[in-house]
């Protein structure tokens, strides 16, 4: 019976220290955002991504906008946009609280994404429209784009979405 106790006591420590060690990394992640050293950021949730599902929804939103607006930061408009995305499913489903100035960049970032992709990406944007089928394969842009939606629905099985 004693010995079941303790190895009860030391799997809740265990699963006490899992989480005190993703709130440790998530304030090392934000501290190095508030500081622009975005790649460091990367790194950070490059650590962090295995326990993604394990996060609570505050955590799992937080660890978006940080990825998001790193990427958006770096230049990688594809990744930052996906991440927003995913921050702003998270804060909406879940009602979950950021900062007002997360807030205020996350809809300013997206906004802006949106814009850059309806203007820049206009083959995309017709790709909606069904189109008579002319028997020629699919172009690079259409792969391309396949290609992303696919990584992004396995992203979400991943999450049990």
């Amino acid at each position: 019976m004693r010995g079941r106790a303790c190895r009860c006591l030391l799997f809740a420590l265990s699963l006490s220290l899992g989480c005190t060690t993703v709130r440790h990394d998530m304030r090392r992640a934000e501290a190095a955002f508030a500081e622009a050293r975005y790649e460091d950021v990367e790194a950070w949730l490059a650590d962090l991504e295995p326990s993604l599902g394990a996060m609570d929804p505050t955590l799992r939103a937080r660890f978006y906008y940080l990825a998001g607006m790193s990427a958006y930061r770096i230049g990688e408009l594809r990744r930052a946009r996906h991440a927003l995305a995913l921050c702003r499913e998270e804060v909406e489903a879940n009602r979950v609280r950021l900062p007002p100035a997360w807030v205020r960049n996350l809809e300013s970032a997206l906004e802006e994404l949106g814009a850059r992709r309806e203007t820049n990406d206009d083959d995309a944007r017709a790709s909606h429209v069904k189109a008579p089928r002319t028997g020629r394969a699919r172009g690079a842009k259409e792969q391309e784009t396949s290609s992303v939606e696919a990584r992004a629905q396995r992203f979400d099985r991943v999450l049990g979405r």
